[in-house]
């Protein structure tokens, strides 16, 4: 059995100010549950290892459409059950996108885009406090 080691490191530095990144208004809001939306994810995340895992999130109000793209493979997957309010196409890294999911403390979790090149807000709410999380888009690597 190998033994387990940790390193810490403190960054020394001015960091940005968080209110300066958060979206002030959002154009799209999509509520989603945490655990279905990381297995749709983690479906297409396989073929989107070959493209530096970029998937394409097709938003619309029949739910949520995901595409990769590699040379020789595609992947599609479709999460009806994703209650959205308008349409945007945007490209995240599925391994970023699926570690935000599951750092939510609760299941239902609510993304607000306000457009294809903006970071997403990330909300949720879990005994009264609502917790914030931000995710950055990738600029498309493919058409799939």
């Amino acid at each position: 059995a190998g033994s387990e080691c940790c390193y810490a490191r403190l960054i020394d530095g001015k960091f940005p100010d968080l209110n300066a990144v958060l979206p002030k208004d959002h154009k799209i809001k999509v509520e989603i549950g945490a655990s279905k939306m990381s297995e749709h994810i983690k479906f297409v995340e396989a073929v989107a290892k070959d493209n530096s895992y970029s998937v394409k999130f097709s938003f619309s109000k029949s739910g949520v459409k995901l595409s990769a793209a590699a040379k020789t493979n595609k992947a599609k997957s479709e999460y009806k059950e994703a209650v959205c309010d308008g349409d945007l196409d945007i490209n995240f890294n599925a391994k970023y996108f699926r570690e935000t999911l599951t750092a939510l403390q609760n299941e239902k979790a609510t993304l607000k885009f306000s457009g294809s090149q903006a970071p997403v807000h990330v909300t949720e709410e879990k005994d009264g406090v609502e917790y914030e999380h931000i995710l950055m888009p990738v600029r498309p690597a493919f058409t799939a």
